[in-house]
This record gives C-alpha cells, structure tokens and sequence, in this order.
C-alpha cells in the first residue's frame, strides 16, 4: 500500500479559495467522512498530496482521550465547493498498490479491529496521538482470492454507493434548512397546513424564489 504524507501549512494559507485542505475535523470518531472539515487553503502542495473522488485518507493524529480518530480512515467524495482538495499533515492517503485490490477493500481493511489495533500499538504521545509513518506500511493481512475480492465488490459497491447519496442528500437539505430556517422564524415564509410533501415544497420553493416543478413524482 502507497502512503503518501499531507501538506504542512500555516495560518495565512488558509484563505478563500477554490483549494481546500482536507483536515483532521473531515474524520468522524469512529471513522467515515466529514465535509465540515474542509478548509480553503492559498497554498502550494505536491500533486501527490491531492485527494482525488473516492480517495482513502487516515488520521495520523489524534486529540481525543479515547484514541477515537488516531488511525481511522475516510474516504473523500468530490466536492461541489472546491475544485480541488489536498490532505493536510494531520492526514495520510492511503492508496492500494495493486490493480488487485480496490480502495473499498483497503478502506474496510482499515476499518478492522486488527488493523486499528495495530495503529494503536503504533501511537505515541501522552496528551496528543501521533501515528507512526510505519504504521500503514507495516500492516500485514492475507489477501482473500479473486473470486473472494469480486464477491467482496459486488456486495459493498452497491451499498457505499446508496451511503453516498445519502450523504449527499443530507448536505442539500442541511443547506437548505439553513437558508430557510431565519425566513421561517422572522414569518417571511409560511408552511401551508397540509400534509402532502410535494404541496409544502412547492409553496416553501416559490416564496424562497427557488425553481419547484410541479410536474416533478413525489418520492
């Protein structure tokens, strides 16, 4: 498995910008993603340093007294605020070696309890955690058989998938609930007394002067 370090950076890098860091706060305790970690970064970086769509990264430090985050992994999906997203130094990427092996199958592989003991065996640090550069590198498990990897694909792939739009579900109705709780709290947008969903969204929509096709199957 290829680990390659993140991007060292200072205060006044971080600035608006089409370029974020993706920083330790995108790692969720326990593991998985989180976009409110993004940072708008003005700096330079290594194109290895990149994290492309669907990209493993893996938290190398950790300031929970739990060991919540030290050595757990996340894996990035595209953003539609920054056109391009770079692992800070509290981030590894973790990317496969081998053709043989997908990022799915390395993120799970992670995920496990003998891999996050193993990362905990090689943390350090009495207040703040750091994981060892040999953590990663070091790892050793058996690689199931291809047949086994197929099968493995052909049951998660569907699922992160789901997960993923889900995810992307969620974020839309976060923004919107953000933009239209002080209109509804202020009476500038009243909600019709109905129960059906697609007559609330289309009033909500045409006071907020957003587009609502009326046409549109309600799910």
């Amino acid at each position: 498995m290829e680990v390659v370090k993140g991007k060292s950076y200072k205060s006044e890098e971080l600035a608006d910008s089409r370029i974020a860091l993706v920083t330790l706060k995108s790692i969720r305790r326990g593991g998985g993603y989180s976009p409110g970690g993004l940072k708008s970064y003005v700096g330079d970086y290594k194109i290895e340093q990149v994290v492309g769509p669907g990209e493993i990264v893996v938290a190398q430090t950790d300031l929970t007294q739990a060991a919540d985050v030290i050595g757990k992994p996340a894996i990035v999906p595209s953003s539609g605020q920054f056109e391009t997203l770079v692992a800070s130094l509290d981030l590894a990427i973790a990317r496969p070696s081998s053709d043989r092996i997908s990022r799915l199958f390395v993120y799970h592989l992670l995920m496990s309890e003998p891999f996050q003991q193993h990362a905990y065996a090689y943390s350090n640090g009495s207040t703040v955690l750091h994981l060892s550069k040999d953590a990663i590198p070091s790892f050793a498990f058996e690689l199931p058989d291809p047949e086994r990897l197929a099968a493995f694909e052909r049951l998660t792939q569907p699922l992160f998938l789901l997960a993923e739009a889900l995810e992307a579900q969620v974020e839309t109705l976060r923004a919107v609930h953000i933009a239209l709780l002080p209109k509804l709290i202020s009476g500038q947008i009243r909600v019709p007394a109905s129960y059906d969903p697609g007559d609330v969204h289309g009033m909500v929509s045409e006071q907020a002067g957003a587009p609502h096709d009326r046409g549109a199957p309600h799910g």
